[in-house]
């Protein structure tokens, strides 16, 4: 199963979840924007890595096309965002990213929606966009429902 990850190579989170699927037999794909680039050694060496062109904020806009190449290019069974409502959400929704399971960090679906109403619609607008959303908790499963219901 091949799967692409669209999430910030500096998280640990990302980390684990890329090296604990890799290790279980899967294929993985990890795109990032530039600024947002791995600590050397921490990723397995067999997680093919895509670093974007352009670094965040804009490059949550401006990384769209080459993620939408890579998309094509690998042809993943599952493409997993991660920060579901915010930047990698949205640059995964412009860029038109297949079979997206979205996964909520928690800001994303606590904060981020009640700044601007601008960014309440873009979150909103990210996961709709997503096939699938995968929450790490049943507490913040209920909040992105809220959200997309308000």
């Amino acid at each position: 199963m091949k799967v692409l990850f669209i999430a910030p190579a500096n998280s640990i989170h990302t980390v684990r979840w890329v090296n604990s699927l890799c290790e279980r037999g899967l294929e993985i794909h990890l795109a990032f924007c530039r600024n947002n680039s791995q600590a050397a050694g921490s990723i397995d060496p067999k997680v093919k890595q895509y670093c974007l062109p352009f670094v965040q904020p804009y490059g949550n806009y401006l990384n769209a096309p080459a993620l939408y190449r890579i998309a094509r290019r690998v042809k993943p069974d599952v493409s997993n965002v991660h920060y579901a409502g915010g930047g990698y959400g949205r640059l995964a929704r412009y860029a038109r990213v297949p079979n997206l399971l979205a996964s909520v960090w928690g800001s994303d679906v606590y904060t981020l929606p009640y700044g601007k109403k601008s960014t309440y619609r873009s979150v909103v607008k990210n996961l709709n966009y997503a096939d699938r959303i995968a929450s790490t908790s049943e507490c913040m499963a209920r909040q992105t429902r809220k959200v997309l219901k308000e």
